[in-house]
C-alpha cells in the first residue's frame, strides 16, 4: 500500500484535466475519493479503474444498432 495520495491538482495535472472537471466527476459522477480532515485525496489506480469501468459502461449504452433508413426521392 505504498500508493501515493493526490490531490486534486495533481490528479487534475496527470489527467491533463483542470481542477474544477476533477471536482464536478466527484461531486456528480461518483469518481472515487478520500477524505482527509477537511482534504480530498485520490489514488491514481483508484481512478483509472474507475474511469475504465465508466468507459465500458458508455460504451454498452451508446452502441449503435443498424437502423433501417427510408430512401427519399426529391
Amino acid at each position: 500500500m505504498n500508493e501515493r495520495m493526490l490531490s486534486e491538482k495533481e490528479l487534475a495535472e496527470i489527467l491533463g484535466l483542470s481542477p474544477w472537471t476533477v471536482r464536478t466527476m466527484r461531486l456528480r459522477e461518483g469518481l472515487p475519493f478520500l477524505r482527509g480532515g477537511s482534504r480530498i485525496f485520490y489514488r491514481l489506480e483508484k481512478v483509472k479503474s474507475w474511469m475504465e469501468n465508466q468507459e465500458d459502461k458508455n460504451s454498452k449504452e451508446h452502441t449503435v444498432s443498424r437502423v433501417k433508413v427510408p430512401k427519399y426521392s426529391w
